[in-house]
C-alpha cells in the first residue's frame, strides 16, 4: 500500500515528523505501550508535524506544547499529502476539495518563519494534481498531474515537465536537492535510480531481479525506504538503502510497513499490522491501519499515534 492509497483511506488526519532546533534540555514523558511504560526523551532535533480537524501542528517528540503552523477548512477539504522541507522551514500540503464547486485540488507551501503562504495552486479535481515532495530548501515542489510529473518553482509557479523513461515514477529529492529518486517495476524486475535534474542522466541505486517492490519514502537520513517481495501473495519485507546505493539493510519486523527514517537514521515510523505482511494480489483489500509507531530500527516501539502520513526533516529553527 503506497502513501497515496494510505492517504485516501485515512485522510482525516496526517502526521509528519520534522526537526527543528530544540531546547538545551529536553524533558521526558512516560507513555504506555504494550510492553509497559517507556520513558521518551524527545531529541533536540526532532519535531512532530500532524493534522487534527483542519489544523496542522508542530510538537516535540513527546507531543508536548503543540504549535499551530497552518490551517485549512476540514469541512470542505480532505488532506491528501503533508510534507516538510529537509530544512524544516517550509510545510507543503495538498488538499482535495470534495465539497467545493467545482471540485478542486489545492496545493499550499507555507514559510513557517514568515508565517505566510508563499505558494498556492488550485486546479480542477479532474486534473489529478497532487503533491509528492518538497525540495530540501523549500524552493521547489514535485507534483504529479494526471500521468505526468512536474517540478514547480515556489517563487514563480513556473513548472517543468520531467522527461522520464516509461514506467518510472519519482518519489522525492535527494539530500542535496539536485537529484530525484525514481522507481520502476517491469518484467519482474524492480529498479531504484537517481535522476539528475540538471543533466537528466540516471544512475542505478538498486536492481533486483524476480522481485516486486515499492518505495515508501526518501528519508532525510539519506536513505530510501522500500518494500520487496517475490510477488502476489508472498511475504513482504522492508529495507533501507542509501541513495548512493550502499548500506542495504532489513529494517523493523515483518508486521511493519516503514514509512520514514529519522534524520540520524536511528528511529523509524511505521504502521504495524496484526500479522506478517504479504504482497497484495489483484482485487485484494489492504489492511487499514492508521496507528503509527515510532520505533527503533529493529522494531522496538517507543510511542504510538493516530495519523495518516509521516516524514522527518532536519533542524532549522525553533517555533516560538
Amino acid at each position: 500500500m503506497n502513501k497515496k492509497r494510505l492517504a485516501a483511506i485515512a485522510a482525516a488526519a496526517a502526521i509528519v515528523i520534522g526537526s527543528v532546533v530544540g531546547p538545551a534540555t529536553a524533558s521526558t514523558a512516560s507513555v504506555s505501550t504494550a510492553s509497559g511504560p517507556v520513558a521518551i526523551t524527545p531529541a533536540t532535533d526532532s519535531y512532530l508535524y500532524y493534522s487534527r480537524d483542519g489544523v496542522i501542528y508542530a510538537a516535540y517528540g513527546d507531543l508536548s506544547q503543540p504549535r499551530r503552523v497552518a490551517r485549512y477548512d476540514a469541512n470542505v477539504y480532505d488532506l491528501d499529502q503533508l510534507k516538510v522541507s529537509t530544512s524544516g522551514r517550509y510545510v507543503a500540503y495538498s488538499l482535495s476539495g470534495w465539497q467545493t464547486t467545482p471540485q478542486s485540488h489545492l496545493l499550499v507551501v507555507k514559510d513557517i518563519m514568515l508565517d505566510k503562504d508563499v505558494y498556492t495552486s488550485a486546479k480542477p479535481m479532474s486534473a489529478g494534481d497532487s503533491l509528492i515532495d518538497i525540495s530540501p530548501d523549500g524552493s521547489q515542489v514535485l507534483r504529479e498531474v494526471g500521468t505526468s510529473f512536474y517540478l514547480t518553482k515556489v517563487s514563480t509557479g513556473a513548472s517543468t515537465k520531467l522527461s522520464l523513461g516509461a514506467g518510472q515514477r519519482p518519489w522525492g529529492f535527494t539530500q542535496d536537492g539536485q537529484r530525484l529518486i525514481l522507481s520502476k517495476y517491469a518484467s519482474n524486475d524492480f529498479t531504484i535510480t537517481r535522476y539528475n535534474i540538471a543533466t537528466k542522466q540516471t544512475a542505478t541505486v538498486l536492481k533486483l531481479s524476480d522481485t516486486a517492490g515499492a518505495i515508501w519514502d526518501v528519508s532525510p537520513d539519506g536513505t530510501v525506504i522500500y518494500d520487496r517481495s517475490a510477488g502476489c501473495g508472498t511475504p513482504v519485507t522492508t529495507w533501507s538503502i542509501k541513495t548512493d546505493g550502499t548500506g542495504s539493510a532489513r529494517v523493523a519486523t515483518t508486521k511493519d510497513a516503514v514509512h520514514a527514517a529519522s534524520p540520524n537514521g536511528a528511529l523509524l515510523v511505521a504502521t504495524r499490522g496484526t500479522t506478517a505482511r504479504t504482497s497484495l494480489c489483484a482485487g485484494d483489500a489492504a489492511e487499514v491501519n492508521v496507528t503509527f509507531s515510532i520505533m527503533t530500527r529493529d522494531g522496538v516501539v517507543k510511542k504510538t499515534l493516530s495519523a495518516s502520513q509521516v516524514e522527518w526533516a532536519k533542524p532549522w529553527l525553533a517555533i516560538a
